[in-house]
């Protein structure tokens, strides 16, 4: 058969200039695609919800990654300080990662310019605290959780400890992070917060995921958000078609592309050892 010796011997640079039409098309055409919100990234969004439903509350954003992973973890920080705001409640920034720092400037320069927050009249100057970058990981943390100004002395006048947040989230590439934070913040708050228990969740890299879900099938995370995939269900979620939910679209047709070659693939040759035969 013609057709099957054709599809046999497909050159390697057709599959490439085919993957590169399936990634580059949905990016031209920005085709918007329906999102599933997982079941994980679902719970910490009801869990962030339930929390600030109320006013004067606060919520500690901890920006544990660099431009490597932006990416991935950049349109979470971003939906969930949306999130938060739109209540009118305060969001404070802190980054055990030095380059948190750029990552956390980046992310308000995008708050400021949403055209929902701009419309909701917030003072967002004065809902945003910035804490700052301090160096020593999990040392940082169990600081924080007794003396935050000795840590950050610019934040002496609005904050005294982590018993005063209502919830924590981490974003986090590495070490320290999401786990420093359950284990030296989390697991901690209620014997030092005098019987207050501080709900903590997490935004990681896909490789991270795995490491991190016995933390939160014991009720010690509120959830995960597991990577790209995770950002946009997130985004999902706060109606915000954003940036990983962009990003979605042509990895979805990249692996549509990928599952129907391997299809062809088997078919072509299961029928060319029959013939063999």
């Amino acid at each position: 058969m013609k057709a099957l010796q054709i599809l046999s011997n497909i050159d390697r640079r057709i599959i490439y200039l085919l993957l590169a039409i399936a990634v580059i098309t949905p990016m031209i055409v920005e085709l918007e695609m329906p999102i599933a919100p997982d079941d994980y990234a679902q719970t910490a969004y009801n869990s962030i919800s339930n929390t600030f439903k109320e006013p004067n509350k606060r919520i500690l954003l901890s920006f544990d990654y660099g431009p490597s992973t932006e990416p991935e973890l950049g349109p979470m920080s971003f939906a969930i300080m949306k999130q938060v705001l739109l209540t009118d409640n305060e969001v404070h920034l802190v980054a055990l990662f030095p380059t948190g720092l750029g990552m956390i400037t980046q992310t308000i320069d995008r708050v400021k310019k949403d055209s929902l927050l701009l419309e909701s009249n917030i003072n967002l100057n004065k809902r945003i605290v910035q804490l700052g970058y301090a160096p020593g990981g999990e040392a940082v943390i169990k600081g924080m959780l007794s003396d935050i100004p000795k840590i950050f002395p610019k934040v002496k006048d609005s904050i005294k400890n982590l018993c005063d947040y209502d919830f924590i989230v981490s974003f986090s590439a590495g070490s320290p992070g999401s786990k420093e934070w359950v284990q030296f913040a989390g697991d901690q708050s209620e014997a030092a917060c005098n019987g207050k228990k501080i709900n903590v969740t997490t935004g990681v890299t896909a490789v991270q995921v795995t490491e991190l879900l016995p933390y939160v099938n014991n009720g010690q995370l509120k959830g995960i958000l597991a990577g790209l995939s995770g950002a946009a269900s997130y985004e999902s979620l706060v109606g915000d078609f954003g940036p990983a939910s962009k990003n979605m679209t042509p990895q979805s047709f990249a692996h549509l592309l990928i599952v129907i070659l391997i299809i062809i693939g088997n078919i072509t040759y299961i029928i060319k050892r029959k013939e063999d035969r």
